[in-house]
């Protein structure tokens, strides 16, 4: 496999120092019991789990599901990790989100319910967290106590690794990787997420279409029960996804089912999907 990947890191070597580095680290704080090990399919738990290993540390790996992830995920993980417990979530997406509503990046609770669900206490989590992904990432250190759960270590053995770090590691041990890389994904965390860039969540509604019409349908329940976005006189749940989708503005034309299609479907749709969008027929 051949991730489509920046001049700047195809030419990047490995840094061995700070290979031997994280590896010192994780026997340095290797807990008795092992470490309780995030893994998500994606570039970097693939790397914590590889370095893991290479350093001879006791560890269990956990795939939290949150319903969103894609497909080509999971099965990368069936295929190269067997070994990895893929822990289901207690309630759905779909279920919650009549609850709490659309997650959005100012209301972000589909990660503390699905993805942030944590083991016992007084377990070492090691994650896969990179200082380089994000500013608030950038301020995390290399162990830390969780602020929801203080009996919980947060351990991050490649929090000062770069992408360059990450792929020149991947190319020197011929690690597999999930293959949406090659296709120029830079992510392949869930799916529509709010934090994605904003031209990859309508790619991702036109790809997997049966997931867009999930949120479609929670919305319509959501409604159902209670008001939402009054102040945008959000109505049905074709407004409420457009909007949603960052679509739809407040003054724009109130959009129809027909819109939300559209973006679902650019190549056209059928009756039969109108059926679908409201649950008549199921995917």
């Amino acid at each position: 496999m051949k991730a489509k990947l920046q001049p700047q890191l195809i030419e990047y070597k490995l840094d061995r120092r700070k290979l031997d580095i994280t590896l010192e680290r994780l026997r340095m704080y290797q807990p008795p019991e092992g470490y309780w090990l995030g893994f998500s399919g994606g570039k970097d738990s693939t790397t914590l789990k590889t370095l893991a290993q290479m350093a001879g540390v006791k560890f269990t790996a956990h795939f939290n599901i949150t319903g969103l992830d894609p497909p080509e995920v999971i099965k990368f993980t069936k295929t190269y990790h067997p070994d990895v417990i893929l822990e289901p979530p207690p309630r759905t997406l779909w279920e919650l989100i009549p609850k709490w509503g659309p997650p959005t990046r100012l209301h972000r609770w589909c990660c503390q319910e699905l993805k942030e669900r944590t083991p016992p206490n007084g377990a070492i989590v090691a994650l896969g967290i990179r200082a380089a992904e994000s500013r608030r990432r950038a301020t995390y250190t290399l162990l830390e106590r969780c602020y929801r759960r203080p009996g919980i270590a947060r351990f991050h053995p490649i929090i000062d690794w770069t992408d360059a770090d990450i792929w020149a590691f991947i190319r020197e041990y011929n690690i597999p990787y999930c293959s949406l890389y090659d296709e120029g994904w830079v992510r392949v965390s869930c799916l529509m997420c709010p934090f994605a860039r904003l031209k990859e969540r309508p790619a991702h509604a036109a790809r997997y279409p049966n997931v867009a019409l999930q949120f479609v349908r929670a919305f319509d329940r959501l409604l159902q029960q209670r008001p939402f976005g009054q102040s945008y006189h959000i109505k049905t749940p074709a407004h409420l996804f457009m909007w949603w989708m960052e679509k739809w503005h407040k003054g724009d034309p109130i959009p129809t089912e027909d819109d939300a299609l559209n973006l679902i479907f650019p190549n056209g749709h059928t009756p039969a999907d109108h059926e679908r969008m409201k649950g008549h027929i199921h995917p």
